[in-house]
C-alpha cells in the first residue's frame, strides 16, 4: 500500500491543475480577496449530502466546476430568477496541484457513482459488501443522494491507492486544508445563453481577473 504523501506526487505528476466553481457572488468575490479556497460548513438536512469534515472540493474537469459557476447544468439557457438569486456573476478558479499541501482524497460522491456504474472493477467488489439491496436498487437508478452515502463508507475502506485510481479515472477530489487559488475568472450568468454545451467557450466569454 502506498502512503498519502505518494498519492499527492502521483496526481501531481498526471494532473496539472483543478477546478473550483461557485455561483455565490459574495462567496466568489472573497475567494478572490483572500486568495485561497476554505474548508466550509455547508449546512445539509440530508447527511448523505454533507461534505467532509474539513474537505475543499475540487475537480479535474471544466465542465463540471463551470456548472457550479452558473448554478446548474443550464449551459445555453436564460437562468431563472431563482437561479439569480446568489449573484449575477459566478467566479471560477484553477489551482495548481503543485501547490497543494494537504491531503488528497477521491471524493465520495465521485467514488459512489463510479461504483454503481461499475466503473472500476474493485469498487464493484467493494460495492457488493456495503451497499444494501435497497441502496443497490436506487443507486442503479442513478439516485445522487444513494451514491453520496454509499461513496462515503467505500472511502472510509478504500486504500491510498485506490483513492488515487479513482482521481486518475476523473473522479473528483477532496483536499484536506486551505487551497492557494492560481488563477480566477468571473462569469455574467447573462451570458449563459450563449455558452456552449461542453463550456469549450467559457473562456471567452469569461473575464479573467487573476
Amino acid at each position: 500500500m502506498i502512503r498519502l504523501h505518494r498519492v499527492q506526487e502521483a496526481v501531481i505528476g498526471n494532473i496539472d491543475f483543478l477546478y473550483h466553481g461557485t455561483s455565490n457572488t459574495l462567496a466568489g468575490e472573497k475567494i478572490l480577496k483572500e486568495r485561497r479556497l476554505l474548508p466550509g460548513v455547508i449546512v445539509s438536512s440530508n447527511k448523505s449530502l454533507a461534505p467532509k469534515a474539513g474537505a475543499v472540493y475540487l475537480s479535474p474537469s471544466l465542465r463540471y466546476a463551470v456548472i457550479y459557476a452558473v448554478g446548474g447544468d443550464m449551459m445555453g439557457h436564460a437562468l431563472s430568477d431563482y437561479m439569480l438569486k446568489s449573484g449575477f456573476i459566478g467566479y471560477l478558479f484553477s489551482i495548481e496541484v503543485s501547490k497543494l499541501e494537504g491531503k488528497i482524497e477521491a471524493d465520495e460522491d465521485s467514488i459512489g457513482e463510479m461504483a454503481f456504474m461499475d466503473k472500476l472493477p474493485f469498487l464493484k467488489y467493494m460495492l457488493s459488501r456495503v451497499a444494501t439491496p435497497l441502496q443497490m436498487k436506487k443507486g442503479q437508478q442513478g439516485e445522487y443522494n444513494v451514491w453520496a452515502a454509499v461513496g462515503k463508507k467505500l472511502s472510509k475502506l478504500m486504500t491510498p491507492e485506490q483513492h488515487l485510481q479513482v482521481i486518475l479515472a476523473g473522479g473528483h477530489v477532496s483536499h484536506f486544508g486551505e487551497v492557494p487559488i492560481s488563477h480566477a475568472w468571473s462569469f455574467d450568468k447573462n451570458l449563459n445563453v450563449d455558452l456552449k454545451k461542453d463550456v469549450s467557450n467559457f473562456f471567452e466569454l469569461a473575464a479573467q481577473v487573476l
